[in-house]
């Protein structure tokens, strides 16, 4: 078996926690993806990370899970899909999603009803935008805040430090 090459490039999607690597590594290339060098991926595994839950009272919220799971669907194609690559039920992720589109105005998903052709979902130019304005408050605010996350990083004992290290750095998909 071929030797994976240590300055590898991996995948990184914005806002994204990364978890500890092991070879080999596979990298896709898509519109919103950049791609890190393993050393940089470790690099921001190990940082402090900021997530953004944005409440919109009383109604809901959107946070970074169900970000994830619009862009999962987004990728998939599939309400099911997303839900399992999520490790949720499609009863959980329906749900979710059936949130949002009663949230707001307009819909974030549509679906087609399955049969010969089968089904399948897409998020609607709406819910692409509404993705792409969470992103983007979640890179200015870290960026905006870069100097106090550090300064929680460098706070932590070695022993925390460590154990962040080696268990990967996740971000809470609960909302």
């Amino acid at each position: 078996m071929a030797q994976e090459h240590p300055r590898s490039p991996v995948e990184m999607r914005p806002g994204r926690a990364l978890a500890a690597f092991e070879p080999p590594v596979v990298v896709r290339v898509r519109a919103g993806v950049s791609l890190l060098l393993r050393e940089e991926a470790a690099t921001i595994a190990r940082m402090a990370k900021l997530s953004i839950r944005v409440d919109l009272a009383p109604s809901g919220a959107v946070g970074p899970g169900k970000i994830r799971l619009l862009e999962s669907v987004d990728a998939t194609g599939s309400i099911s899909a997303a839900g399992r690559s999520m490790n949720m039920s499609y009863r959980r992720a329906w749900l979710l999603i059936d949130d949002l589109n009663h949230l707001f105005r307009h819909p974030v998903v549509a679906t087609r009803l399955g049969g010969a052709a089968g089904g399948g979902a897409r998020l609607t130019a709406f819910g692409k935008r509404l993705v792409r304005h969470y992103r983007d408050m979640e890179s200015e605010a870290h960026a905006t805040l870069r100097r106090h996350l550090n300064a929680f990083q460098t706070a932590l004992t070695k022993k925390q430090s460590r154990r962040a290290t080696r268990r990967g750095t996740t971000e809470t998909d609960s909302e």
